[in-house]
């Protein structure tokens, strides 16, 4: 597959993320923080993570095997290899992300529960993605059959305050999902940001499909 690199967004950009089917260019690749990286090795390795999304094809197209629990997904992984160059290990899971749905009994919206994975939520946060301090938050914010709808938000405001006038500039400083006069942290009534789901038990390989299975 070929990345769409995509620069670092100063706080929050969206952009469309094709399913992995119809594109060779179907994911956002984002260069992290390096501590721990032998940046002196001659084949330059580079801490990233890797956002895609996957949709189930018929028999016979690609990603035609994803189980239906796994389907029209965002996928965030992580993984060190050089950027023109395929890893030699499998990369990192660290979240499977979805819009909330409405349970078919009650009717009430709410996230989509998977087997071994829970609740699932819209929104990951990496809180030293860039070095102390210094976070992304990756948040799902629409999904068709063929592509999705992602937010990265780059922060280094821990929460919105009064105090240094990020409850009047008309950003969303903390990347929570929800600005100034909406955000709890400025006395506003809007939802403030879910807690991480719980840490995986380990870290999983990615999902391998190929066409025909």
């Amino acid at each position: 597959m070929t990345p769409a690199c995509v620069p670092l967004p100063v706080l929050q950009t969206d952009y469309t993320v094709p399913s992995a089917h119809s594109t060779d260019t179907n994911y956002i690749r984002i260069a992290i923080d390096q501590t721990g990286i032998v940046t002196a090795d001659r084949l330059k390795p580079q801490r990233a993570i890797y956002v895609s999304y996957r949709v189930a094809q018929p028999l016979g197209g690609y990603d035609s095997g994803l189980p239906k629990e796994l389907n029209a997904r965002v996928w965030v992984h992580e993984y060190v290899k050089r950027p023109d160059r395929q890893p030699e290990d499998a990369p990192m899971v660290l979240n499977m992300l979805d819009l909330p749905v409405a349970d078919p009994k009650t009717k009430k919206v709410g996230p989509p529960v998977v087997p071994g994975w829970g609740p699932l939520s819209t929104r990951l946060t990496l809180p030293r993605a860039f070095g102390a301090g210094d976070s992304l938050t990756i948040m799902l914010k629409d999904k068709t059959t063929s592509a999705a709808t992602v937010s990265l938000c780059r922060t280094t405001v821990a929460a919105e305050s009064m105090d240094n006038g990020t409850c009047n500039d008309g950003l969303d400083n903390d990347c929570d999902g929800v600005a100034d006069g909406d955000d709890p942290d400025c006395g506003g009534a809007g939802d403030a940001k879910s807690p991480p789901p719980p840490p995986l038990a380990k870290p999983q390989r990615s999902v391998q499909t190929k066409a025909g299975h």
